[in-house]
């Protein structure tokens, strides 16, 4: 099975196109977090996590996951104490950074996953996808060429990771680390983990903004207060992942987050 995470849809188109490819199941985390986050493992099935990389970390949600991911192991009783294969894709629009290192420690603290030997992936690998980050100076999205160019890219090796996949193929493929991951994720990462996931700057401009519900519906947090006919309203509960997906599908382009994203290009994967 794959337990996918996506904000503006690049994940989950991977995720579609692998598991098509490998004929594994898809489980929605966003919808997953709804239950109670236990799910059986057949025979022979392998566990698979794709997620985008959120500020050379993986995203809360994520985190928040696997914390209470519970694996049931009754349908393997033939095959008790085989270890299942385990993988992660990572997307990002450039670096990962040490995000592994980070998805390995939330393995590692989950007693079920532990109890099927499992305290790292067995394979990692990295797509690059076109970029929606756009929280900072400096950051915007990809050219229209330039998302093209990723998406293509993203297909050939889309049948190359499935390839490895079937295989069972163990090893980090294609990574991404960038030259310094170490400070992408530590030092950097930190300052985004406690300065700029919030939803304290989104603001909405109310002569642009057509009460349509969309921010309200993409939300996979469900951190606005809005829907059709009203005015959208971010909680403030700290659940925001700052993913600008509620930027990005606004069809009027009336919501803002601060002044970072002020005359900057909206993406998502249509």
């Amino acid at each position: 099975m794959i337990f996918y995470f996506s904000a503006t849809g690049n994940s989950r188109w991977v995720a579609i196109q692998l598991a098509a490819k490998t004929r594994e199941r898809l489980i929605n985390i966003t919808d997953a977090l709804k239950g109670d986050c236990t799910y059986p493992l057949s025979e022979d099935e392998s566990i698979g996590f794709i997620f985008p990389v959120h500020g050379w970390r993986t995203p809360k949600i994520i985190d928040q996951f696997i914390a209470r991911l519970t694996i049931d192991i009754s349908d393997r009783n033939s095959k008790k104490g085989i270890k299942p294969y385990c993988f992660v894709l990572l997307t990002a629009g450039d670096e990962i950074g040490q995000t592994l290192n980070y998805l390995h420690k939330d393995i590692k603290h989950n007693s079920s996953l532990n109890a099927l030997y499992i305290q790292e992936v067995d394979a990692a690998f990295n797509i690059i996808m076109p970029e929606s980050y756009i929280g900072l100076p400096g950051m915007n999205i990809d050219t229209t060429e330039n998302q093209q160019k990723k998406y293509n890219n993203a297909k050939l090796q889309l049948q190359s990771i499935a390839e490895a996949i079937i295989k069972r193929q163990k090893g980090h493929f294609s990574l991404v680390k960038g030259p310094t991951p170490w400070l992408y994720s530590k030092v950097l990462g930190g300052i985004f983990k406690h300065v700029l996931v919030t939803d304290k700057y989104f603001k909405v401009d109310v002569n642009k903004c057509i009460r349509c519900g969309i921010c309200t519906n993409v939300c996979p947090v469900h951190n606005i207060e809005g829907g059709h006919g009203k005015t959208p309203t971010w909680k403030h509960n700290q659940q925001c992942l700052t993913c600008f997906a509620c930027f990005h599908h606004c069809p009027k382009h009336a919501i803002d987050w601060g002044k970072m994203t002020q005359n900057k290009g909206q993406y998502f994967f249509k």
